[in-house]
């Protein structure tokens, strides 16, 4: 026992939380170890607590950052204490810290599954987009788009679709997809750039407007323009059926030649007609395989616009070799009709007759100089049914007499045809001639040629005896085929070389 008189003591207070605390206190104000907690300490905590909510979301590694972030929060809070004695709350600030790097990062991995979720979307959107444009079906694909606007705001998909409306003429529905996608892309200078192009081709009523007869297509205006499946690059010549524009073939990567011609430039009566013609063409060539015949090798129709896709020649028309040359090469010139009459002899025993022989309808490869019978577009298949009759098709100049009554006409139609060709080649003028059309259809059917010895001299008159057998009047005394032409002209070449 030990008598509390003993301690020089003073008893302050019972043994209570309360009486522990102020003898604390008091005794860290003898050591001067105290420190203050003022209310702008508090501020300083709520700023560093906000800190990483502000800072997190511009760093891709938030755990590494949160610990930056907690350094922080402590030397903030010792600095405080050694020059101000100033206690700065700093278990606030560290929770949040956690609580930040662990919502951020859930975040960015919440992200990153979306991005690649939508990556994933726009990647099957963009094969399914393609296959319908392959398939020539831009409505489906501008449709699928339009339904999945909200989650397919993006712009190649629109840009690809507006390529496709464009490669089939369809410009007001490519406008649209321009326009859908400045809706959600105001900046996007390709569909600015296309909309700008598509004002310049289109009047207010929407309709084409190319040249003045509204019969071409808009190719050099509008990229990637096609027909069916076929890429179209320039055009290349312009004839009585329609434009040729040279083409791509994407499935085999062959290029062509397009030969167009446009329904709604025709008036609703002969349209039928014009396309029955333009189709026979590719029916009755179609049906030949020669060397000297032009291939084709498809045909079609797409909205107002039917087609005939056949082999490219690069070379020019027997018609400019003929009255650009500055002399007349007889042999080579006969060399050629030759290979026309053998053309032509295929042509007959394939039952086709051309009816509109000439020198414009037939190229000379540049490359191997062989000639290609072309044009069969008034041609007529022995036993095809003819919608009209009485109407006389071909050119004039170069019609027989025959065709011009308007008799049934036969393989010697062609014969004659290639025999005015043939005198054209050794004179480079025709042999019947007329101011009006029925003075030249007298001359065709009534009148006599001129030698072509009183033209062109060099002419032998072996070679006359032929032009003239081609040229008569009378069927009888026609050659009776273009075969028998053919092997007059040949032998008459052998002659030459021997």
């Amino acid at each position: 026992y030990v008598d509390p008189g003993d301690f020089d003591a003073t008893l302050v207070s019972l043994d209570t939380p309360i009486t522990h605390q102020f003898i604390k206190e008091q005794s860290a104000i003898l050591q001067q170890m105290w420190v203050r907690v003022p209310l702008w300490s508090i501020g300083i905590a709520i700023g560093l607590a906000l800190l990483p909510w502000l800072l997190l979301p511009f760093t891709r590694h938030p755990i590494l950052f949160a610990i930056l972030i907690v350094a922080i929060d402590v030397a903030v809070s010792m600095v405080m204490i050694v020059v101000k004695s100033v206690w700065v709350p700093i278990w606030g600030p560290l929770v949040m810290v956690l609580a930040a790097a662990v919502w951020y990062r859930n975040k960015s991995h919440l992200n990153q599954r979306i991005n690649l979720l939508e990556k994933a979307h726009r990647l099957v959107a963009g094969y399914w987009v393609k296959s319908l444009l392959d398939d020539s079906k831009p409505e489906s694909a501008y449709r699928f788009l339009l339904e999945q606007k909200t989650t397919l705001a993006y712009a190649p998909l629109w840009l690809d679709v507006a390529n496709g409306y464009q490669r089939n003429r369809q410009l007001d529905k490519a406008q649209l997809c321009y326009q859908e996608l400045l809706d959600f892309d105001p900046n996007c200078s390709e569909a600015k750039k296309g909309l700008k192009q598509l004002n310049d081709v289109i009047d207010g009523s929407k309709t084409m407007v190319i040249g003045q007869t509204r019969s071409e297509l808009p190719v050099g205006h509008i990229n990637n323009l096609s027909l069916g499946r076929y890429n179209i690059t320039r055009e290349i010549g312009r004839g009585a059926m329609g434009i040729v524009y040279e083409a791509i073939d994407p499935k085999i990567n062959r290029n062509v030649a397009l030969k167009v011609v446009h329904l709604k430039s025709l008036g609703f009566d002969e349209m039928d007609s014009v396309k029955q013609r333009f189709f026979r063409e590719a029916q009755a060539a179609g049906k030949l395989n020669h060397p000297n015949i032009v291939t084709v090798y498809d045909v079609g129709e797409e909205h107002d616009v039917a087609y005939i896709a056949m082999d490219l020649l690069v070379g020019e028309p027997l018609s400019t070799h003929i009255n650009q040359s500055p002399s007349i090469d007889i042999t080579q010139n006969v060399h050629w009709i030759a290979q026309a009459a053998d053309a032509l002899s295929y042509a007959h025993d394939h039952e086709v007759i051309h009816r509109d022989v000439k020198p414009a309808n037939m190229i000379i490869d540049s490359k191997t100089m062989q000639l290609k019978l072309t044009d069969f577009g008034v041609a007529r298949i022995a036993g095809a049914q003819q919608t009209q009759t009485g109407i006389v098709l071909g050119s004039p100049s170069y019609m027989s007499p025959e065709q011009i009554r308007g008799d049934k006409l036969t393989g010697q139609t062609d014969v004659f045809s290639l025999g005015v060709t043939l005198y054209q080649a050794l004179t480079q003028q025709l042999p019947f001639a007329g101011d009006t059309l029925p003075t030249l259809a007298y001359a065709i059917t009534q009148g006599k040629q001129a030698s072509p010895r009183s033209i062109n001299k060099d002419v032998p008159v072996s070679l006359v005896r032929i032009v003239n057998k081609a040229l008569n009047k009378d069927l009888v005394d026609r050659y009776q085929n273009a075969a028998e032409f053919s092997q007059a002209l040949k032998k008459w070449l052998a002659d030459q070389a021997k």
